[in-house]
């Protein structure tokens, strides 16, 4: 008799302990705050790079190029606005007059190039065209340092 209500006993306990094996769950938010920008992606763009000009004559390059890229937050509903900030759209160098000008944006996506997957961004080119005209007689006496010019987006 006493074996059997031990046994009981154990049996019992033994019902007591599964049921307080049991699960609870609580929900939790996962937050974070985006600061969007764009940063250069051209550790130095090439020159906008005229070439030898003979004076009355022509530049060798009258229509140079150069592309300047931005990678940006993926997502922006439209491109970000470029402008020629500092040393403006036009300038001189040795005595001949230039201007500049700013093609529209190509956007393409950046990194894995998957559009909308984690690690992508979006990346805008700018292609920023010289023109030099002819007949130019130029200035020996007038500085031939590199001229400064900026080119800045707004987003």
């Amino acid at each position: 008799m006493k074996k059997l209500i031990l046994a009981a006993a154990l049996g019992l306990t033994a019902l007591s302990m599964s049921t307080q094996a049991a699960t609870v769950a609580q929900s939790f938010n996962v937050t974070a705050t985006l600061t969007a920008q764009c940063v250069s992606n051209n550790a130095a763009p090439s020159d906008v790079n005229f070439g030898a000009y003979t004076a009355f004559g022509a530049a060798a390059t009258p229509a140079p190029t150069t592309a300047i890229t931005f990678r940006c937050t993926k997502g922006y509903a439209s491109s970000p606005t470029a402008s020629l900030g500092a040393g403006g759209t036009s300038g001189t160098i040795a005595g001949l007059a230039y201007t500049l000008g700013i093609g529209s944006a190509v956007k393409t996506a950046g990194a894995s190039g998957a559009a909308g997957t984690v690690g992508t961004y979006d990346v805008y080119s700018y292609t920023i065209t010289g023109g030099m005209v002819a007949g130019q007689a130029g200035d020996s006496s007038a500085s031939t340092a590199p001229v400064v010019h900026t080119l800045t987006i707004t987003y």
